[in-house]
């Protein structure tokens, strides 16, 4: 009956796929239980690997962290050098702070001196070489008695010494002698010789002009130099004025008693409002000073 005969090979086919399914599975999973033995064998090995690595390491690793060590240990022994340098230091810059202060008045002092001794000296230049003789002192005395007028000293000025400066001595030829250093017994001397050069204008010995100075110190004659730009100025504008010690310009202009002490400030005075942008005095500029 063909019915049935269907039904029997519909049996047939369902049975025979459920065997090929239940196959199929089987090798699924003995696949993967193959491949889970193989990752634990594969992490076993690198278990292994990192074990060994470590032993073989450990060692190395021990010595790293002792020289690790050593180098912590020495950081700090140097910050710790570092701190008490920075508070030596300290010290040394405050104790340096104090002798600057210190090597300055002491400076301020020795200049006081060195001037000090010089108080009573003036300088002369411009008196031609070997004219004095070998009686300098009585040269000089005779020297100021002629050039300032014998009428000018109630008697004869009292010269202690008198000599040329250290420099080398000129070659022949040389048309700039070596200066004068006189030292005047009385300091009253010494600022009447001066006042009566500035009284007398240009002097002049053997045909020669010459020129009286105070005798100071280096360091007071580089500040006292320092006003030369602006003493050639009050001169071409017929303004007298007074370089008082140390260095000190005073000039008056306008009625206005001036006085400097810092070269720059007294040049830019002058160019401002003593000469005109033409160089020539400007109005009552030409007021004379004491």
């Amino acid at each position: 009956m063909p019915p049935n005969t269907t039904k029997q090979q519909s049996g047939k086919t369902t049975t025979r796929g459920n065997s090929n399914s239940s196959a199929s599975l089987s090798a699924e999973k003995g696949a993967n239980a193959n491949s889970m033995d193989a990752l634990a064998n594969a992490v076993t090995a690198v278990q292994a690997s990192i074990n060994s690595f470590r032993e073989e390491n450990r060692a190395s690793i021990a010595s790293l962290h002792l020289i690790l060590s050593v180098y912590g240990q020495r950081i700090t022994d140097m910050e710790d050098g570092l701190n008490e340098f920075d508070k030596r230091l300290s010290s040394v810059e405050a104790s340096q702070t104090s002798l600057a202060k210190e090597n300055d008045a002491l400076r301020e002092k020795v200049a006081y001196l060195e001037n000090y001794t010089r108080r009573q000296n003036i300088r002369i230049v411009g008196i031609s070489q070997n004219t004095e003789g070998p009686r300098r002192t009585e040269f000089i005395t005779k020297l100021l008695i002629n050039v300032l007028g014998e009428d000018s000293f109630e008697k004869p000025p009292s010269v202690d010494r008198a000599h040329r400066s250290l420099a080398p001595k000129p070659a022949d030829g040389n048309n700039r002698p070596r200066p004068f250093i006189v030292k005047l017994h009385h300091f009253q001397t010494k600022e009447l010789i001066l006042r009566l050069a500035r009284q007398k204008g240009p002097l002049s010995f053997n045909g020669s002009r010459f020129h009286n100075f105070p005798d100071c110190s280096p360091d007071v004659n580089k500040q006292r130099t320092g006003f030369s730009e602006s003493k050639k100025k009050l001169h071409a504008t017929k303004i007298q004025f007074g370089l008082y010690y140390p260095a000190t310009l005073q000039f008056t202009h306008n009625g206005k008693r001036m006085k400097f002490t810092d070269p720059a400030e007294a040049l830019t005075y002058i160019d401002n409002n003593v000469i005109d942008n033409n160089g020539h005095p400007a109005p009552h500029a030409a007021e004379n000073g004491d």
